[in-house]
């Protein structure tokens, strides 16, 4: 049953997901620093924005997460680019080795509400987020990178007419060791220019205590470039 949902919740999706190739694109320091400042953000098209989801039993307002990660040890800026497809990005180089920073899509952050007059639990070892390029099982924080796919997580509790916020991360972080004390944890450059930063758009919550119920949920969001046309590297 899960299948046909999500074969048919791809279908569905395809209405949205725009045909734009991936792309990579160079932006200044300014960018990084005026990101970690407040004095800028990623903005997105209001047009084909679908960010909330309500039904009879529950509501969903979702927000993305992004982060600046950095990928140290590189030999030029052609080795990065060519190992990824989607992200804002620079590089520095140094003679002995370089190191990219980059925008990704890391997570997300769901307002839910409750709407029934019963408790809710939602079951995150059984639901799906789609995030850039991941697809697949929710990590919250507190859980190591490392058994990030075979931890057991504890369910989202609401009680009746309630609302919760929760963290949502996605669980394909890798770890680098460049043999140059650059070794950590970090996120893949991954933030779909052009396209649905959700990738096919696909959130499927497993709602109930034991016999859960699969509730679809389809959410689409898509960078405006012209919010980021000045800190683009000519």
């Amino acid at each position: 049953m899960l299948k046909k949902i999500i074969a048919c919740l791809i279908v569905l999706n395809s209405f949205f997901i725009s045909v734009a190739s991936a792309e990579l694109i160079p932006v200044k320091l300014k960018f990084f620093k005026d990101c970690a400042s407040g004095k800028a953000s990623c903005k997105y098209r209001n047009d084909n924005d679908i960010s909330y989801y309500e039904d009879e039993q529950i509501k969903v307002h979702l927000r993305d997460v992004l982060g600046s990660c950095y990928q140290i040890g590189i030999t030029s800026k052609k080795a990065f680019t060519s190992s990824h497809t989607d992200g804002l990005y620079r590089t520095i180089q140094f003679l002995l080795g370089g190191r990219a920073q980059y925008t990704t899509a890391i997570g997300v952050v769901l307002d839910i509400t409750n709407k029934t007059n019963e408790v809710m639990f939602i079951d995150l070892n059984k639901s799906l987020i789609s995030i850039g390029s991941y697809q697949g099982k929710p990590i919250v924080g507190g859980i190591k990178y490392i058994d990030s796919q075979s931890a057991s997580i504890p369910p989202i509790i609401i009680m009746p007419g309630k609302t919760v916020t929760k963290e949502l991360y996605r669980g394909d972080s890798e770890f680098l060791d460049n043999g140059e004390g650059g070794r950590s944890w970090v996120a893949p450059c991954d933030f779909p220019i052009g396209r649905n930063i959700f990738g096919d758009g696909t959130f499927l919550f497993a709602i109930g205590d034991g016999n859960a119920k699969f509730v679809p949920m389809m959410f689409y969001r898509e960078l405006d470039l012209s919010s980021i046309e000045q800190y683009r590297e000519k």
